[in-house]
């Protein structure tokens, strides 16, 4: 008996393309290549699933976003929430003493820029809570407008814009504590 399942060539066809950029998307949010690839995985058997009920007018990439995002929420975040985190009011502290000591940050932005490899990128935001780290990665990394992430975030745009203000000041903090030290 064969236990392989088929797949309808239209799903292959429509959802298979994302999944690179998929992938990319999930990594961001864990941090780690194998949970990565469970939410992946979680994410296509879920579509697999509701596929043949899918409103033709859906778009299927946007469609699979919205999968892979609320299957991270669910999942992963409550893993997370008992890790523990970056504290905002320390790196608020931080950043205002940095902004008011050193009115210079040109050079430093230009500097961080030559040095900042991308493994330390992703370690700052595996460090961020995932609230936060949701929102710069669709803004920043993605490029989604602030519109269309608090569209996909579903949450009030207001709360967006507080959230990314948010995030890259412990970017920068993080970032001025590593490269700042001259």
């Amino acid at each position: 008996m064969n236990n392989k399942v088929e797949l309808h060539p239209e799903f292959e066809k429509k959802a298979f393309p994302s999944m690179e950029v998929l992938y990319n998307f999930a990594l961001r949010m864990t941090s780690d290549k194998k949970d990565a690839v469970k939410l992946l995985k979680e994410t296509y058997a879920k579509a697999f699933w509701f596929f043949p009920h899918l409103d033709e007018r859906i778009s299927v990439p946007d469609w699979l976003f919205r999968i892979i995002r609320n299957t991270f929420i669910s999942d992963y975040t409550k893993k997370n929430e008992e890790e523990s985190k970056i504290k905002y009011e320390e790196a608020e502290k931080f950043y205002l003493q940095i902004k008011s000591s050193n009115p210079d940050l040109n050079k430093f932005e230009t500097e961080i820029n030559s040095k900042l490899t991308e493994d330390k990128l992703s370690e700052i935001l595996s460090n961020l809570p995932d609230d936060l780290r949701l929102v710069i990665v669709l803004c920043d990394i993605h490029k989604m407008n602030y519109e269309e992430t608090a569209d996909f975030v579903d949450v009030p745009l207001g709360t967006v814009i507080s959230r990314l203000i948010k995030a890259r000041k412990i970017i920068f903090t993080e970032l001025y504590k590593i490269y700042g030290k001259r």
